[in-house]
């Protein structure tokens, strides 16, 4: 599988990032270019990598990630790290606890 799609990102699967296709949707494959400011033609083999989505916009279900409904990349940087292999402090007990996932799969709705 190539790379990332969005501009001088150099993330890809070989890369151990998730894929992500574009949306079949004229409407939403046009938001995603234009969120993204991709000019050149976006191809059913075209993808963009998990990095240029927030935690937020994934739902997750068993340990599967799914990208929400209608959601547009949010991360607009070229190669941005992954969305999930960060650590983080729960500031409610000061107990600290990693969110790395164990994706087998990351599809979109």
């Amino acid at each position: 599988m190539g790379g990332c799609s969005f501009p001088d990102c150099h993330n890809s699967s070989e890369k151990g990032f998730k894929m992500l296709r574009f949306f079949y949707s004229v409407e939403m494959r046009s938001k995603w270019t234009s969120a993204c400011k991709i000019s050149k033609l976006i191809t059913e083999n075209s993808r963009l990598c998990e990095g240029h989505f927030s935690k937020g916009l994934f739902d997750c279900d068993n340990h599967l990630y799914k990208l929400k409904k209608n959601v547009t990349p949010d991360i607009l940087i070229p190669s941005p790290g992954k969305p999930f292999d960060v650590f983080e402090t729960d500031d409610d007990n000061d107990n600290h606890y990693s969110v790395k996932s164990n994706r087998h799969k990351s599809r979109v709705s």
